[in-house]
């Protein structure tokens, strides 16, 4: 599986690594590009995968896509989600050995996923980003009550 993400991305960076050649090309091969990672996509988003050694290599797929998105902002915010979304689902403990650290391991790769994202799709992240820690921070306060 691993050998398959580092051919995606080598895919990915050939197609949208910015060298021009993807904006000189014609609008329907464009489309019929957009599709195809599309789909992928679509079935990388699908995936439910909660073990921390299998949510390494959903984080590494995610990433590889980081230059598409660049050139499909509008698909950020379903990747940001879904990082999000294997990020909490990681148990967080104290210790540092034994299968926690199989947790530790994937939350780094889900943070070094983030960072990897946000250089490649430049500042189609950033909003996205800041709409979803801040509902975050919302939700983790406390209540209050107005007298």
């Amino acid at each position: 599986m691993v050998g398959a993400q580092l051919g995606l991305e080598t895919v990915v960076s050939a197609i949208f690594d910015g060298s021009g050649d993807y904006a000189k090309t014609d609008h329907e091969a464009k489309f019929q590009i957009h599709r195809t990672f599309e789909g992928l996509l679509q079935q990388l988003l699908s995936l439910k995968w909660t073990e921390p050694s299998l949510i390494v290599i959903h984080g590494h797929y995610l990433d590889s896509l980081g230059l598409y998105l660049r050139h499909y902002p509008d698909v950020v915010a379903s990747v940001v989600n879904k990082l999000f979304e294997l990020l909490t689902s990681l148990p967080i403990t104290i210790q540092q050995q034994g299968p926690s650290n199989n947790s530790r391991q994937a939350r780094l790769q889900i943070c070094s996923s983030f960072i990897r994202i946000s250089r490649a799709a430049d500042k189609a992240l950033l909003p996205h980003m800041k709409v979803r820690l801040c509902s975050q921070l919302i939700l983790s306060l406390p209540p209050f009550e107005i007298n």
